[in-house]
């Protein structure tokens, strides 16, 4: 009986969730009311209030839940273990990519949150993303440093600018994949966006696109 109570619990919160992300995508972050998100899911306002204790919560949770899900292999032991840093930074940016495009619930709210993430009209939302943003930030760069040390990485290049230039670029191919397809497929071409990406700091070039990064003989 528990386990049925929980079962019923998850698949209401799971409801209220999908509802608050259609809403958003419709009406906006300022038109999303928990009127309209009760309305959608079939649920009542104190049902949200019961589920999750406030609209900022309910926000956070749902904006958790569409995040990609953070790679096993892009962790600060496995970085200053590794050999070939960049290989790790490839199969970590391409799941990143594939995993959005190709699962609807997230790529809707990676397109919110790119939408609105610098919006005061999430009530902080803004702030909270910022300060997610800065651990991977940090990931990233502990991968250029890694690099550098092996002789990998491209002469001249700091390593806390390119980790914060890359994260910006990845952000940016992320909305423009979801805004225009059309011009930026990333089901089609994620992992030769990412050789693109990551030869702008590379010390050796690489061979064509799709055979990862087999180094140039001469």
């Amino acid at each position: 009986m528990a386990r049925r109570t929980r079962q019923d619990a998850h698949a209401t919160r799971e409801r209220i969730l999908d509802a608050a992300l259609v809403c958003l995508l419709r009406h906006g972050a300022a038109g999303a009311t928990l009127e309209l998100i009760a309305t959608e899911c079939g649920h009542s306002r104190g049902a949200i209030y019961w589920h999750f204790g406030s609209r900022q919560n309910l926000l956070g949770e749902l904006f958790a839940r569409g995040r990609p899900d953070a790679s096993e292999g892009l962790r600060e032991v496995a970085i200053r273990q590794c050999s070939d840093p960049f290989r790790l930074l490839f199969a970590d940016l391409v799941r990143v990519f594939d995993h959005t495009c190709r699962t609807p619930r997230v790529r809707r709210t990676v397109e919110l949150l790119l939408r609105s993430g610098a919006s005061r009209e999430l009530g902080g939302i803004g702030d909270v993303l910022a300060a997610c943003a800065m651990p991977e930030v940090r990931m990233l760069e502990l991968v250029y440093q890694r690099a550098g040390a092996l002789g990998q990485l491209r002469e001249g290049v700091d390593t806390a600018t390119a980790a914060r230039s890359l994260h910006a670029i990845a952000v940016g191919v992320l909305l423009g994949s979801i805004l225009e397809p059309g011009i930026l497929d990333l089901e089609m071409g994620a992992a030769s966006t990412v050789e693109d990406l990551l030869r702008l700091h590379m010390a050796v070039p690489f061979a064509t696109a799709g055979t990862w990064f087999t180094p140039c003989a001469g």
